[in-house]
């Protein structure tokens, strides 16, 4: 059968969003066999109906649209309306045609219903060619790297969208990963305490009535609240259970804050329900769980729902596997032991049951919104304390930056980025400087040297030899890296995708024309300035494009070869594409190489 089938077939049937997908994978993969023959070949009308499904691996069909790009004008508008992108109406095709359509399909598949509200031809050509017609929101349990990649793919501008279906499967393949870790996993159950009897006293003289208002005023909010707590925790909802979720994460202690941050949410924002305000029960494992079809199974996943089983309405019970993960790393979580406790055809177990020692916000100790700082005595910078601890380096939609975990030891990293009135107090301090000199006539910016802003047209030695003086040295770029993602390991300083109003920086409609007084703009979760845009920032590493591939040092990496290039990190005020922001993105320079939008900004290793 087709997709379309298959989707009928599964009409009001929960989807596990890694089958999802996992198909929209397999239909990118036959769009790369495609847009890379020779000469390429775009297919032009992809749609439900158009993709054979074996199993529930994918097959394109009907390429009787199918046209090559060197033939990308036409006098006649074809395709199916839904699927078409907005350049089609103006008789254009191209590679991003199809990438628009595949964020189609894949928002029909996650959310059940297709962006757009319009099939007519007119109708809908106006409605996202003229007007300012968004697509309809995203459920809210899809992950928020299913959201980034769906949103990116449905770009108006098709320059905005994914260059190539590969570039799309790389990213697809990234959250392919956070939806189906591998390694030690901490699961998550959570269920709706005495749902069953819940539901009866719903409102309504049906039990479909009675379903339905549960759906709305209890299920339906309390899905809300989950999603947002599990996205920042960095954590995948993997299963809707009916009354509450399977949820996986790759960071233990985070699995327990996020348990916690949930409770305390349902106990400070009330969900009303006929019995009392809504409470939820929670239990946590940790261990090498199995996928079988989409469905996570095995004994670690059976032990976490018995475990969340013993736990009372309002109460987060950890195993004792997670407990021996997380003990004294949290200093704001308080653990009760309870010994041999009955897992029901598990035997008897130690369980672990969990509550805060104080209000919640202490528990910045893990995720920071603010961090204890210090003073450079030398040059007066303010620096910021990134704690030690593991984090994903990386992206798969980075050829050269591959998802990898590493460990870092803490550091203090400069707030803002060196100004210009600093670099000059370390050129006039010749008692200090080892007689360093620096021609500011010869190297001026054509908007001269303004004291508050970035020092740039500085070299890789440059920078150097200020940190000598400063008695600090550039980050590694690993450093770098966890520095701007922040606590929560996001994608951009800000959040999820690109926003031209949080830097300095020239993507459409932007224009800059020079470098801002640093810290112009919000700081990210680290209390860190110009993390993206700005200037370029120096690091130590030397350039090396397979690095991050080849390298197996997990702790404290730094790539301190001979080179003939230096890593570079962070976007500037002069560059035009949106994923030179991307706190993994990889660039580089020639170490004597001096620009006018090369900057850099100082660590301290704490003694």
């Amino acid at each position: 059968g087709t997709l379309a089938k298959w989707l009928e077939a599964h009409s009001g049937i929960p989807i596990e969003e890694a089958r999802i997908l996992s198909i929209v994978h397999g239909v990118l993969l036959g769009l790369h066999h495609l847009h890379t023959h020779d000469p390429p070949i775009i297919h032009h009308d992809l749609k439900p109906s158009n993709v054979l499904m074996r199993g529930e691996t994918p097959v394109l069909t009907d390429f009787g649209l199918s046209r090559w790009t060197d033939a990308s004008l036409s006098s006649r508008i074809a395709g199916t309306p839904a699927y078409m992108a907005p350049e089609m109406f103006s008789h254009v095709y191209s590679v991003q045609s199809d990438i628009w359509a595949v964020g189609v399909l894949m928002h029909q598949m996650l959310a059940r219903e297709l962006p757009f509200g319009h099939t007519a031809m007119s109708i809908f050509a106006l409605a996202i060619t003229i007007g300012a017609e968004s697509p309809r929101p995203l459920p809210a349990t899809v992950s928020s790297a299913a959201k980034r990649i769906v949103a990116r793919a449905l770009q108006k501008n098709p320059e905005d969208r994914f260059a190539t279906a590969s570039e799309m499967l790389r990213t697809i393949e990234t959250a392919l990963y956070r939806a189906t870790p591998t390694g030690t996993i901490t699961v998550l159950f959570t269920d709706i305490a005495d749902s069953t009897q819940l539901k009866g006293q719903m409102s309504g003289r049906t039990s479909e009535e009675r379903d339905r208002s549960y759906r709305q005023n209890v299920k339906q909010p309390h899905d809300l609240v989950v999603a947002e707590k599990v996205d920042q925790f960095d954590g995948y909802i993997a299963k809707d259970t009916g009354d509450g979720f399977l949820i996986t994460f790759t960071n233990a202690e985070r699995a327990v804050l996020c348990a916690l941050s949930l409770q305390k949410s349902f106990e400070n924002s009330p969900i009303p329900t006929p019995a009392g305000n809504l409470q939820v029960k929670m239990g946590l494992n940790t261990g090498h769980i199995e996928l079988q079809d989409g469905d996570y199974i095995g004994s670690v996943v059976d032990k976490a729902a018995r475990v969340q089983a013993n736990a009372q309405p309002g109460q987060v019970m950890v195993s004792r596997e997670t407990y021996e993960l997380v003990t004294g790393k949290l200093n704001d979580v308080d653990f009760v032991k309870i010994d041999a406790v009955p897992l029901k055809g598990l035997g008897h177990d130690i369980l672990y049951l969990t509550s805060l020692t104080s209000i919640f916000e202490p528990v910045v100790n893990v995720i920071p919104a603010k961090t204890p700082g210090h003073v450079n005595a030398r040059d007066g910078a303010e620096m910021v304390w990134i704690p030690p601890g593991t984090f994903q380096m990386g992206d798969w939609d980075q050829s050269h930056n591959p998802p990898h975990m590493v460990t870092l030891s803490g550091y203090y990293i400069y707030k803002h980025l060196v100004t210009v009135a600093q670099f000059r107090g370390f050129t006039e301090d010749t008692a200090n400087n080892d007689g360093y000199s620096f021609d500011w006539d010869a190297r001026q910016p054509v908007w001269g040297w303004i004291d508050d802003h970035p020092m740039v047209s500085v070299s890789w030695h440059d920078a150097v030899a200020y940190c000598r003086w400063a008695g600090v040295r550039l980050p590694s770029e690993a450093e770098w890296e966890h520095a701007a993602r922040g606590p929560r390991n996001l994608p951009f300083p800000w959040g999820d995708t690109f926003d031209g109003s949080q830097c300095v920086n020239s993507v459409r409609p932007n224009k800059s024309v020079s470098t801002a007084q640093v810290g112009s703009f919000p700081p990210n979760d680290y209390g860190l300035h110009d993390m993206a845009g700005n200037v370029w920032e120096w690091c130590q590493d030397t350039f090396e494009e397979n690095y991050w591939e080849n390298s197996a040092a997990a702790n404290d990496p730094v790539n301190l070869k001979e080179g003939e290039s230096r890593v570079v990190r962070g976007g500037s005020w002069y560059w035009v594409r949106a994923g030179y922001f991307c706190a993994a993105f990889r660039h580089y320079n020639l170490p004597d190489r001096a620009n006018y939008d090369d900057g850099f900004r100082c660590v301290l290793i704490a003694p």
